[in-house]
C-alpha cells in the first residue's frame, strides 16, 4: 500500500511569478495598491498564496464599518478580478455567505468585512496565528500523540457539525485547511469555503459535482457518482486523522502536474485499498482509534459515522484511554506500596534476627 510522507511536504504555491493578485499588485501604480484596503489596513506580510488570491497579514489603522478595533491584526484575502471566471466569482460568492452565516460559533473563523476596488476584492477575517496542520506536521518531529489528534479532530468534528445542522458541507478538508487561532495551538479552526455545499430546504440529499484535493476524496468522488457531501467531510477527516497519527497520507498523494498515470494510481487506491494500521506507530495506536479509522475511511459512505457521531466516539475514546491511565496508575502504586511492604518487613526480620544473635553472643560471654 503506498502512502506519502506529510514530512516536508510541498506548500501548495503558485506558478512562478505568484498569484494573479500578487502579479496585478506589483504592476499596479502605488496610488492604485490596494486602494480600497490601504485606507483602513496596513499590509505587513504575505502569508500564502493560490491560484487566484493571496492572503495578507494586515493591521487595522483606519474606521471601516467594521466593529473590530483599531490596532487588530487580521488575515485579508485579496482577489484580482482580473482573470476571475465564473466559477472563482461563484466560489468567493459562497466563501462570503458562508462566513456571514456562521458568525455566531466561537468555533467558526471570524468573517470581519468585504471591501472592493475596481482590482481587488479583499475579505477580512481573523488572523490564525497558529499556523495550519500541515506546517505542523511537517515542522515537527514526531507524530501527534493520539490524545493530541484525538482534540485536533473532535474540534474539526464540532466545527462541521455546525456546518452540516445549516446543510452546509466543507467538501475540502485537509491538513492546509485545519488552523490554530492562537500561538499556543489550543484553537482549531476551518478555512477556506469556497467549494462547500449549500443544500437548500428539502433539497436533493446527493451532489453530483466532484471537487475538493484528491489526496483527501472519498472513493464517490473519484468515481465520478452522486454522494451525500457529508459523508465526503468524514472520509477527509479521516485522512485527516491519519496523517496526524502517522505523518502519513493514508492513500499516497497526486496532483493534475503530476499526470493522468499518477491521479489514476491513486484514484485506485483510494477505491481498492485499506490504508495500513499495523506496525511501527500504529502498534502504539489503541485498537478503539483504529476502529474509529476504519469507519471513517469506509468505502460506503452511509457506514461514515457523521460529525456529530465521531464526537460521540472520541469521547467514549477518551474517556476509556482515562480510566485505562488511572487504572495503571492504581496498580503502580499497590505494586509500589506492596515492594515498601517487603522491603519494611524484611528489614525488621533483618534486625531482629541481628539483635536476638547480639545478645545469645553476649549472653555466652
Amino acid at each position: 500500500m503506498a502512502a506519502s510522507s506529510v514530512r516536508g511536504a510541498p506548500r501548495s504555491m503558485p506558478p512562478t511569478g505568484g498569484s494573479p493578485a500578487r502579479r496585478s499588485a506589483a504592476g499596479s501604480s502605488p496610488g492604485a495598491r490596494f486602494r480600497a484596503l490601504r485606507r483602513h489596513y496596513t499590509v505587513l506580510e504575505t502569508l500564502s498564496e493560490g491560484g487566484n488570491s493571496t492572503v495578507y497579514r494586515a493591521i487595522r489603522c483606519g474606521s471601516t464599518d467594521s466593529a473590530s478595533g483599531l490596532g487588530e491584526e487580521v488575515a485579508i484575502k485579496v482577489v484580482a478580478k482580473t482573470g476571475m471566471n465564473e466559477g472563482a466569482r461563484v466560489a468567493l460568492a459562497r466563501e462570503v455567505v458562508v462566513l456571514r452565516q456562521l458568525a455566531s460559533e466561537s468555533t467558526s473563523l471570524r468573517y470581519n468585512e468585504v471591501l472592493e476596488d475596481s482590482l481587488y476584492v479583499y475579505v477580512v477575517m481573523e488572523l490564525m496565528a497558529g499556523g495550519d496542520l500541515l506546517g505542523v506536521l511537517s515542522h515537527a518531529r514526531t507524530a501527534f500523540s493520539t490524545p493530541d489528534a484525538l482534540r485536533v479532530v473532535r474540534d474539526i468534528c464540532t466545527s462541521l457539525a455546525a456546518l452540516h445542522d445549516r446543510g452546509i458541507a466543507h467538501r475540502d478538508i485537509k491538513l492546509e485547511n485545519v488552523m490554530f487561532a492562537d500561538h499556543d495551538r489550543t484553537v482549531v479552526k476551518l478555512i477556506d469555503f469556497g467549494l462547500c455545499h449549500r443544500r437548500r430546504p428539502g433539497g436533493d440529499l446527493l451532489a453530483r459535482q466532484p471537487c475538493g484535493t484528491a489526496a483527501y476524496s472519498p472513493p464517490q468522488i473519484v468515481m465520478r457518482v452522486p454522494y451525500v457531501p457529508e459523508e465526503g467531510d468524514s472520509w477527509s477527516v479521516g485522512v485527516v486523522l491519519y496523517a496526524l497519527l502517522s505523518r502519513r497520507l493514508p492513500f499516497g498523494s497526486a496532483s493534475p502536474a503530476d499526470g493522468g498515470h499518477a491521479m489514476e494510481a491513486l484514484g485506485r487506491r483510494i477505491v481498492d485499498s485499506s490504508p495500513t494500521l499495523h506496525g511501527g506507530v500504529w502498534d502504539q495506536v489503541p485498537f478503539a482509534v483504529k476502529d474509529l479509522l476504519s469507519a471513517l475511511l469506509s468505502k460506503n459512505g452511509s457506514d461514515r459515522p457523521s460529525a456529530r457521531e465521531a464526537i460521540e466516539m472520541i469521547d467514549d475514546i477518551v474517556a476509556n484511554l482515562a480510566e485505562d491511565d488511572e487504572a495503571g496508575r492504581d496498580a503502580d502504586e499497590l505494586i509500589l506500596g506492596a515492594q515498601a511492604v517487603v522491603q519494611s518487613l524484611t528489614g525488621s526480620r533483618r534486625g531482629t534476627s541481628g539483635r536476638s544473635s547480639g545478645t545469645a553472643r553476649r549472653c555466652s560471654r
